[in-house]
């Protein structure tokens, strides 16, 4: 194929170099082309063989440049750890920042003598201030 394109330039050379108008370019800034006597590549005939044809077969090369089945064991090794590493940062991360009260608690200082008489004694003391609000309110 390069032979060919190598001829073609060199035919269209010579044929530029020797028509005088060639680089002109006339009236219309586009060279002219002129046609000469034509030229005949030689065709060669390949003579075709009388008995079996053996196709050659194609063979595979064991040494493809690839890792080796230790060297993938390892690498997804690697990656097996990175990727355990990255959601354990994740998660302690998550517990790091969640919120430390059990869901029920209510808000008091830690370490109150008795929580659950004070929610009560607060819980009926809003109930009669309720009570005489209403009452007030008639």
């Amino acid at each position: 194929m390069a032979a060919v394109v190598l001829m073609l330039a060199a035919t269209s050379a010579a044929s530029a170099a020797s028509s005088p108008s060639a680089g002109s370019g006339g009236a219309s800034g586009l060279p002219t082309i002129t046609t000469g006597p034509t030229q005949t590549t030689p065709t060669t005939t390949t003579p075709v063989p009388s008995g079996p044809v053996t196709v050659p077969t194609p063979t595979t090369s064991t040494g493809s440049g690839g890792l080796s089945s230790g060297e993938e064991i390892g690498l997804f090794a690697v990656v097996g750890l990175v990727l355990a590493g990255i959601a354990r940062m994740i998660v302690t991360d998550a517990r790091g920042r969640a919120p430390t009260r059990v869901a029920g608690e209510i808000d008091r200082v830690k370490g109150s003598v008795r929580p659950l008489e004070h929610r009560i004694r607060d819980s009926r003391a809003r109930g009669k201030r309720a009570k005489r609000a209403r009452r007030a309110g008639r």
